[in-house]
């Protein structure tokens, strides 16, 4: 994901779900609260709205880099 980040120019904000299920004891909440259903889930945001979701492999560099290139 961070190639993908630094080939859009796009900066990305990561929430450990995996050490966060043993230490955050506001993770379910969190997690609640993000609508997020599957891992990884990255979601896009335009002025504090969430206007886009991508579900899927966080290695396939070039698919996260097409998703990233499409938002505005």
């Amino acid at each position: 994901m961070r190639k993908a980040l630094e080939a859009t120019k796009r900066q990305g904000y990561y929430y450990n779900t995996d050490s966060a299920r043993k230490a955050d004891k506001n993770y379910t909440e969190i997690i609640k609260q993000m609508n997020v259903h599957v891992v990884p889930t990255l979601i896009y945001y335009t002025r504090g709205l969430e206007t886009d979701r991508y579900k899927g492999d966080l290695d396939d560099t070039t698919q996260i880099k097409e998703w990233l290139q499409k938002q505005k």
